[in-house]
């Protein structure tokens, strides 16, 4: 059934019985003035299939709407869509100046809408130290050469979304257009990915965010041009992060952790001990299944969380070398075993009794085969670890009376 014009057009035809058929005797009727005929239609469970037609603008939020006021707020755990990535959380902790070589951010839609749809959100990635860096594009034009993302040009395109009980401002907030689609009966994807070209995602995931939050809306056909829709209309956000760990370092990336070590009971004249450190020796095992060779540097810290002592001194490393790693993949294949030796001076013996905690730096930087001065590319996985285990040996003199 066609219901051209938004009309159902039908026809009733009505016949009147045909006596001549009936038995001798009944084929007589009797027809009086005040008899009538009427008729009427009822469609009853009739379902739309699709519509065609001019269609109203659409504006649909992409979250729940937790308070009813149709606002969505980027940071109401009720409302904005909130993606973490276990795997960056020790990493932004402990890790700063890395840079991903080919950082991208995946978005996928799934819809059967066959109307032009505009997505306006706002993505804001946290690290574990709480910086914040929002996904901004690059481009102002929403076409093929921006993979269809760009600025959003007005305020009031975006007055649904917030932060902080607060309207965001356009520069915090991204526009994206789905492509139209031919056939509304199928279901379509419509992967929409932020690189570098479009937008500044080599800074938002260079962040090492640990939680990705997001609050969107949708305008169906803004321009309201004709179209066929269908019922059940689909339109499935899913956000998908697509984040290869690949990065060279062109200076040194630099990890940091600290560890209680209380020596407090070693012997020094210091303390007016009789008995004396003379000796001290470092020993620093390591196994590295990290394609990234490590510049190590042991800081010793009082009770107070202050530096007194370092190692090594000037003119000494303590270098772990890099897993062996695959030519064809980057990701390590063959963890490397060493042990490091550190002699200890007279004066860092005398200062050990202070020790009540160790700071560990560490400077990462990817080998540089290719001889350009850079570090090669190289990839991570979460299976990737390094293993370090300190131990001493120490000569003690004791003062005999």
């Amino acid at each position: 059934m066609y219901a051209l014009g938004n009309e159902v057009n039908y026809t009733i035809d009505a016949f009147t019985e045909n006596t001549k058929t009936a038995p001798v005797g009944d084929r007589i009727r009797v027809i009086h003035e005040a008899d009538s005929i009427s008729s009427s239609v009822e469609i009853i469970d009739m379902e739309i299939q699709q519509a065609t037609g001019i269609v109203k603008r659409q504006n649909v939020l992409l979250n729940d709407d937790a308070d009813g006021d149709e606002i969505l707020d980027l940071y109401n755990p009720d409302e904005a869509e909130l993606t973490e990535i276990d795997g960056l959380s020790d990493l932004s902790k402990q890790l700063d100046n890395i840079d991903f070589t080919n950082p991208r951010l995946t978005i996928n839609y799934f819809s059967n809408i066959g109307l032009p749809t505009a997505i306006y959100g706002a993505f804001v990635g946290r690290n574990s130290n709480g910086e914040e860096v929002y996904l901004r594009p690059s481009s102002s034009v929403c076409d093929a050469s921006s993979n269809f993302i760009c600025t959003v040009s007005s305020a009031s395109e975006i007055d649904s979304l917030w932060a902080n009980g607060s309207p965001l401002n356009v520069s915090q907030v991204v526009k994206f257009v789905l492509e139209e689609i031919d056939d509304p009966a199928g279901r379509f994807g419509f992967p929409i990915e932020f690189n570098r070209n479009n937008s500044n995602v080599d800074d938002f995931l260079n962040n090492l965010p640990n939680e990705i939050r997001f609050i969107g809306k949708s305008v169906i056909n803004e321009d309201e041009q004709e179209a066929t829709i269908l019922d059940t209309l689909i339109f499935e956000p899913k956000i998908s992060i697509d984040i290869p760990l690949a990065f060279a370092t062109e200076e040194a990336a630099t990890y940091t952790d600290t560890v209680n070590q209380d020596l407090g009971g070693m012997p020094s004249p210091d303390q007016g001990d009789s008995n004396t450190i003379t000796e001290g020796i470092l020993y620093i095992d390591y196994e590295n299944g990290l394609p990234l060779g490590i510049d190590l540097d042991i800081s010793f810290m009082d009770s107070t969380h202050t530096i007194f002592e370092s190692i090594p001194v000037a003119g000494e490393n303590i270098n772990l070398l890099a897993s062996g790693i695959d030519a064809n993949s980057r990701f390590a294949n063959n963890p490397t075993i060493g042990t490091m030796q550190i002699a200890l001076n007279e004066n860092q013996l005398r200062q050990l009794y202070k020790t009540r905690f160790l700071k560990i730096s560490a400077q990462i930087l990817t080998t540089d085969n290719s001889g350009d001065g850079g570090g090669d590319e190289v990839r991570l996985r979460t299976t990737d670890f390094i293993k370090l285990s300190v131990r001493a040996e120490l000569t003690i003199e004791s003062e005999v009376n």
